[in-house]
């Protein structure tokens, strides 16, 4: 396998990944915020679809995140539909439980930016594994280890 070209591919994807969703999702605030945005949107998603879903210190830990940041973030994607954030209360203690509103995600409107998604990411994986490697078994919706 040629490292180089993987490298390449790779990039290309996650620059392509991450100009789609800034444009689709988060036009108005500066390209390195969306990115920002973007990861902790697949975080909480991720973790949500795992039935393990983050509370925000979880997600702090998970991201290297400083939870000031963390919390504008958060207040920003509450505020517009995106994370719902509720509580929960453990012992004497609250916790806040964050979960994607998967409706806001898939509305008409948006579909289009998911349908781009899944063409890079598939033309990447040809691109890597060759393209007589890759079928609908070739890519995995399966859950990573949290690290």
């Amino acid at each position: 396998m040629d490292v180089d070209r993987v490298r390449l591919a790779y990039l290309r994807m996650m620059a392509t990944l991450h100009h789609n969703a800034h444009r689709a999702y988060y036009p108005d605030l500066p390209f390195t915020e969306g990115v920002e945005l973007t990861l902790i949107t697949n975080a909480i998603y991720l973790a949500q679809r795992d039935g393990e879903p983050f509370n925000i210190q979880q997600l702090v830990e998970h991201l290297g995140m400083p939870r000031t940041t963390m919390r504008r973030r958060l207040e920003y994607l509450e505020t517009r539909g995106f994370v719902l954030i509720t509580e929960r209360r453990v012992g004497r203690r609250v916790e806040h439980l964050l979960e994607i509103d998967v409706s806001i995600l898939t509305r008409p409107e948006r579909l289009s930016n998911v349908g781009v998604a899944a063409e890079v990411i598939v033309a990447t994986a040809k691109t890597i594994l060759g393209a007589s490697q890759v079928d609908d078994t070739t890519l995995t919706d399966q859950p990573l280890e949290r690290q």
